[in-house]
């Protein structure tokens, strides 16, 4: 979904009006009594999900730690998950080269 719908759309816009993250839940919106939006609450209840999805998901890989520690030496607390993708969930657009380099270092991969 990210790829068809968000890159056309991100590539024909200015760099204010891109869309950079999206969070899907199966829970009803904050709504006033008037049926508006209360758009200050999700912020809140997208790291409410981010959380329960941080319990759900456990990997013992010692490559995996590795890597979600550099992400989130690069992103500051970010946590990083295994469904998270590198450009939208973790804003890691700029940082794509130091994590080529750091792969390379840590690895020894060439291409």
């Amino acid at each position: 979904m990210r790829e068809e719908l968000l890159k056309p759309f991100n590539e024909k816009v200015s760099a204010y009006k891109r869309i950079h993250r999206i969070h899907l839940t199966n829970e009803e919106l904050p709504r006033t009594r008037l049926g508006k939006l209360q758009r200050f609450l999700l912020a809140d209840l997208a790291k409410e999900n981010k959380t329960t999805q941080q319990t759900a998901i456990k990997i013992d890989n010692p490559v995996y730690e590795m890597l979600a520690n550099f992400v989130e030496t690069e992103k500051g607390n970010n946590e990083a998950l295994p469904t998270d993708h590198i450009e939208h969930d973790l804003g890691l657009t700029l940082c794509k080269i130091s994590l080529q380099t750091w792969i390379d270092q840590t690895f020894g991969l060439k291409d």
